[in-house]
């Protein structure tokens, strides 16, 4: 049942998909684990770039990689104002962003990506 409860996670495509696992998680072994809350957080990154069409979002040592991004001239100043120290690679498709602390960093880029592409623009071309 474990098993089958992760394979659902790691097929949501929806936030909507993530919470019915998390719930179904709660009636069936109580209280999330914390390394099973991490794995829901993970999946709410998962979903979020999926939906603005990233095909990555990687963890380095001092920075996020980012990527396949084509912003236009208005998310570019959204970027600017969202995270000033970034740094964009247009011919590569390529954005780096100032990593998060390590304890906040899925719940900080979950917020970043919302921020950057909310749900009502268009997604990022791929």
């Amino acid at each position: 049942a474990r098993l089958e409860a992760y394979r659902r996670l790691a097929a949501a495509t929806t936030p909507g998909e993530v919470d019915d696992v998390a719930t179904e998680w709660r009636d069936r072994y109580g209280p999330v684990p914390d390394d099973a809350a991490t794995l829901l957080e993970i999946a709410r990154l998962r979903v979020e770039a999926i939906r603005v069409g990233l095909g990555e979002i990687v963890n380095l040592r001092r920075e996020v990689r980012i990527g396949p991004v084509d912003l236009t001239a208005s998310q570019e100043v959204r970027l600017q104002r969202l995270q000033p120290r970034s740094a964009l690679r247009p011919a590569e498709g390529l954005l780096f962003i100032p990593a998060p602390p390590a304890d906040e960093v899925v719940a900080d880029l979950i917020a970043f990506v919302q921020a950057m592409w909310p749900a009502e623009s268009s997604v990022a071309a791929v």
